[in-house]
């Protein structure tokens, strides 16, 4: 079972045989992963989760004499989907 939240963060979720032991887990790529009891979760009106930084390596740019192919191309099919 799952659910999604709107624009807002604001979300529900109808559990339909709760049981023992039963967790809600939160999780987005941009924040950690955080798991709820069900029972505690009922209590609460409000869930923060925390950021998450993901480090990605940098890239090094480069100038190149005259234009790539691949900009080329674009410009190409952008001037296809003008006209």
């Amino acid at each position: 079972m799952g659910t999604t939240s709107n624009s807002n963060g604001y979300f529900q979720l109808t559990v339909l045989q709760p049981r023992e032991n039963m967790l809600i887990v939160f999780e987005h790529v941009s924040f950690h992963r955080q798991e709820i009891p069900l029972n505690e979760a009922e209590k609460t009106t409000a869930f923060y989760l925390k950021p998450r930084v993901i480090l990605l390596p940098g890239i090094k740019i480069e100038a190149a004499q005259g234009r790539p192919k691949i900009a080329t191309r674009l410009c190409t099919e952008r001037k296809q989907f003008q006209a």
